[in-house]
């Protein structure tokens, strides 16, 4: 009997011990199950907020990309047909010297001599300058160095820094550096340190020690909670870098692409303008008169601006609002008037030329010049982070200057 009430004794306080040490258990597991789903909501939230920026990134940086290679190619096509034109230009008045002096020995050859330098192929030749200067595939020519500056591929070219900053898998790029800090796989990367630490079964985590009993679980909270601090911050920091690095190269290769554009346009218009002088003043050197030529007025895609035949490179082309041309205020003033100072202050434009002050508020209508009062057609406004007036106020501030030429799409600026 003593023997049989031993047993259901004994069996009595194994029961209530497992009874005790399952309840321990399912508290602790709780516990630990809460801690694992802060990490997890966390590496998921992380993981798609980066997805979300590296796409949109991306696309930005297509849509430049594309953008600017279509202008390229544009201005490629335009000159191409503007030297065909040149060159049916010259044959026909080639063909009519060759009747008005044939049989002409005085003649003979000077007109060698003009048709060597109207030649696109004849070597060192006035047309041959202008024809090597648009050629996009020619060593160190105008149009190849325009061509290179926009070619993603092309080595150290702004463009390729640009793509190589937001490529992910780049080595040193400020997309990849945030790619591995949300990475839970990736070495010594905030997200895995908070992957171990979150974890029940990794070696010494602050879950791990919990589970064997070193720590009690406020211990472990504070240890977690501290920890959880210390990562989210590190990628935090990491984050804000990343996004920094990326919008200084951007900003670094626009730059450096208008001012590629604005030297190697420039110098085509240049040499284009000596080379077709050089054909008139041969002309009528030999025979008596000398050769008109049309302006070439590039073709972007975007409305131009061009200052005394000098094509002007801007980040926000000119843009039509309402019937009105809207230019970009800063470079349009400094580029006429170099003295020029264009202020902003809130919404609050303020302009001092020589001994004028003109003062304009964004999506306002009025304005003042030296204190008297106008009103704009269409209110100045921000596009594309660069504020925009009505052509009129050009005109109104320097005089008629400046109008626009809906067929050629440029604003043209006579200083």
């Amino acid at each position: 009997m003593r023997g049989k009430k031993f047993i259901v004794s004994t069996m009595l306080l194994f029961i209530l011990f497992v009874g005790s040490t399952t309840q321990v258990f399912a508290a602790s597991k709780s516990f630990m199950d809460q801690i694992r789903n802060e990490y997890v909501n966390f590496e998921k939230k992380s993981s798609a907020n980066y997805e979300k920026y590296h796409t949109k990134t991306v696309n930005d940086y297509e849509k430049y990309k594309n953008a600017e290679q279509a202008s390229l190619d544009r201005f490629i096509n335009q000159t191409k047909q503007d030297l065909n034109k040149l060159e049916q230009q010259l044959k026909e008045d080639i063909a009519k010297l060759e009747a008005q002096y044939a049989g002409s020995k005085e003649h003979a050859s000077k007109l060698r001599e003009y048709k060597s330098a109207v030649s696109a192929t004849s070597l060192s030749s006035p047309m041959s300058k202008y024809a090597q200067s648009i050629n996009p595939t020619a060593l160190s020519s105008h149009m190849s160095k325009y061509r290179s500056a926009v070619n993603p591929t092309a080595l150290s070219s702004p463009m390729n820094s640009y793509r190589m900053a937001v490529n992910q898998t780049g080595l040193s790029s400020p997309m990849n550096s945030y790619r591995i800090a949300v990475s839970e796989t990736a070495l010594s990367s905030p997200m895995s340190a908070l992957r171990m630490e979150s974890s029940s079964t990794a070696l010494s985590s602050v879950m791990a020690d919990y589970r064997r009993g070193k720590l009690t679980q406020k211990q472990a909270r504070k240890q977690w909670d501290s920890i959880f601090a210390k990562e989210q911050k590190k990628l935090q920091n990491t984050i804000t870098k990343a996004k920094q690095d990326i919008e200084a190269t951007k900003e670094k290769t626009d730059n450096a692409i208008l001012e590629q554009k604005s030297s190697k346009i420039n110098g085509i218009l240049q040499q284009r303008a000596e080379s077709l002088q050089a054909i008139s003043d041969l002309r009528a050197t030999h025979f008596g008169q000398g050769i008109t030529f049309d302006a070439l007025i590039p073709d972007l895609g975007v409305i131009n601006i061009m200052v005394d035949g000098e094509w002007i490179a801007t980040k926000q082309p000119p843009a039509i609002k309402d019937g009105e041309v809207m230019v970009p205020v800063r470079l349009v003033f400094e580029t006429i008037d170099p003295s020029t100072k264009v202020a902003k202050k809130g919404n609050t434009v303020t302009i001092k030329k020589s001994n004028d002050n003109i003062v304009f508020t964004l999506n306002k209508n009025n304005y003042t010049i030296n204190n008297k009062a106008s009103n704009f057609k269409v209110a100045p406004q921000l596009l594309n982070g660069q504020t925009m007036v009505p052509l009129q106020l050009v005109n109104e501030a320097f005089g008629p200057i400046a109008k626009y030429d809906s067929s050629k799409k440029t604003v043209f600026i006579s200083k």
